[in-house]
């Protein structure tokens, strides 16, 4: 086991001295969170209030666990599975499902970090589901990391065999293992990016909290920064080059966020009783965290104008920011400073599609320059536009799309309605950088009288989850019997 973790006595002594510590059994419950550290509570539901736990408590169906910023918490389930909850995070828990039931156990994490040790069920059968906006995934019998936040989805395997961890995004379905990292970049899960890394290269604060702040995977001298943005974990501050609809706030400490899932209500008894409120730190007498708020397509056309909002807390002077380079990103800040609270707007153009860095200062607090990328819109290069016609067939045709900057993955689909006498047209070479050069293979026309006006349609998916991360080619296959191909498509 790569992370060095303490025992289940240790844990509860640091939580409190008054803490009796055990492990979860049939006459407490399925499901205990404890507290560890800092302020550490549930909700019933997404809009009850929040009630504070100081030891532990068995945890209803369907409610959500929560830590504070500084806090930290465990899950025990009654199969000895842990689960570990990081700083600023949000999860809602289902209903204990024993693996020989053939249920899923789900747990949503709506925002924040989780480390997690799986007990191994016996059979094939993936017993745990984890969930984020982005990502569904299944889990058997592992060790590892699951961070969520406003940019995406990032999981990591520190002991999987083939096979047990299996992460569906969107229409795609990742599988990783032992000293791999997935990352998924992107608010919508059907054109999210995906990328698989060795975990040395990891180098996330959201990990590195669980294991005393330090870097489990390779020791460095930096903090690293979080893809997600789930601001769990020290060091948090904003994404690195990320793709997609970006919406992230920079260099803040802010509470875990994130897109709440619904988990099947199966609530088995009354709700624990409430502890008493802790009484609140007072606020900070310093200047707060500069806070910079960016949002912007994933695929667009340029230029693009934008209005990011920033704040800062008990500020003594005005906020600069740089936006760089020019040809890319100009940006110009507009904002007032009263009675020690620093609003403003940084408002500019993204001119082009490439990689930009925003970095800013106020009142002593640097905003580390943080790199994002902008993709412009997918387009048909050759021939400059559809449809795509076939008048006999067997027959083929190249077509060329692209998505600046040059490099961006793209991948071509193709869909024929219409059953068995549905047209036959496949593509070839799919997939690749931009720009991507594809084969379209008219194999048989539709066999329906009249045919159809569109036969088939190609749909050309690049980066991002912008307006124009995605294209539509039309195919039109018009042969009426000439070197037709004996070869028909399987009924729908």
């Amino acid at each position: 086991m790569l992370v060095r973790r303490l025992g289940a006595g240790a844990l509860c002594f640091l939580a409190s001295v008054s803490l009796v510590c055990g492990r979860v059994s049939s006459d407490t419950g399925d499901k205990q969170l404890a507290r560890v550290k800092g302020v550490v509570g549930y909700q019933l539901s997404a809009t009850s209030d929040f009630k504070p736990i100081f030891g532990r408590l068995d945890l209803p169906d369907d409610a959500f666990a929560i830590t504070k910023p500084n806090g930290s918490a465990v899950l025990r389930l009654k199969d000895s599975s842990e689960i570990d909850i990081g700083e600023n995070t949000k999860v809602q828990v289902g209903a204990f499902n024993a693996a020989s039931s053939g249920n899923q156990n789900t747990i949503v994490l709506n925002g924040g970090a989780l480390h997690f040790n799986i007990r191994h069920p016996q059979g094939g059968q993936s017993n745990y589901r984890f969930v984020t906006a982005t990502s569904q995934i299944a889990v058997r019998g592992t060790e590892g990391f699951l961070i969520a936040g406003a940019n995406g989805t990032q999981v990591v395997c520190v002991s999987c065999a083939a096979g047990d961890v299996s992460v569906q995004v969107g229409q795609q379905t990742v599988s990783i293992v032992t000293n791999q990292t997935l990352t998924v970049l992107g608010s919508n899960p059907l054109t999210a990016t995906t990328s698989i890394t060795a975990n040395p290269t990891v180098n996330n604060p959201a990990i590195n909290q669980f294991n005393g702040n330090q870097n489990p995977f390779s020791p460095t001298g930096n903090t690293g920064v979080d893809p997600t943005g789930s601001f769990s974990g020290a060091g948090t501050g904003a994404a690195g080059a990320g793709a997609g609809s970006v919406v992230t706030t920079v260099g803040a400490a802010a509470a875990a966020g994130g897109v709440a899932a619904a988990v099947a209500s199966s609530n088995k008894g009354p709700a624990p009783a409430a502890t008493p409120t802790p009484t609140p730190t007072p606020p900070p007498s310093g200047p707060g965290t500069l806070v910079l708020q960016l949002s912007f397509a994933g695929a667009t056309t340029f230029p693009l104008t934008f209005s990011w909002p920033f704040s800062q807390l008990n500020a003594t002077t005005v906020a600069t920011f740089t936006c760089t380079p020019s040809n890319i990103v100009t940006c110009t800040p507009q904002q007032s400073l009263t009675n020690g609270t620093l609003n403003g707007i940084l408002t500019g153009q993204l001119l082009a599609p490439g990689s930009f860095t925003v970095g800013g200062s106020a009142s002593g607090y640097t905003l580390t320059p943080t790199t994002f990328n902008v993709f412009g819109a997918v387009t048909q290069a050759n021939p400059p536009s559809g449809p795509i016609a076939f008048t006999q067939v067997p027959g083929s045709q190249n077509v060329t799309v692209s998505q600046a900057p040059a490099g961006s993955t793209l991948t071509a689909s193709i869909n024929c309605p219409g059953g068995a006498s549905a047209a036959n047209v496949t593509l070839t070479g799919a997939t690749g950088p931009s720009p991507l050069t594809f084969t379209v293979n008219a194999v048989s026309a539709p066999t329906s009288n009249p045919p159809p006006a569109v036969a088939c349609t190609i749909t050309v998916t690049g980066q991002g989850d912008g307006p124009h991360a995605s294209l539509s080619i039309p195919v039109n296959v018009t042969s009426t019997g000439i070197g037709i191909s004996s070869h028909r498509r399987k009924a729908l």
